[in-house]
């Protein structure tokens, strides 16, 4: 595969998956349960 073939590629793969509506509750405020400060930073 070309490099071009796989940007091509990934482009139309993350306009499929940005435009399915199979995704909307994402876009619903209820799932947005995480903010920047919760949990502990991962040090590894």
């Amino acid at each position: 595969m070309t490099e071009e073939y796989e940007e091509t590629d990934s482009k139309q793969w993350l306009s499929a998956i940005t435009n399915n509506p199979a995704f909307d509750f994402l876009q619903d405020e209820q799932e947005n349960i995480y903010s920047l400060t919760d949990g502990n930073p991962l040090h590894d």
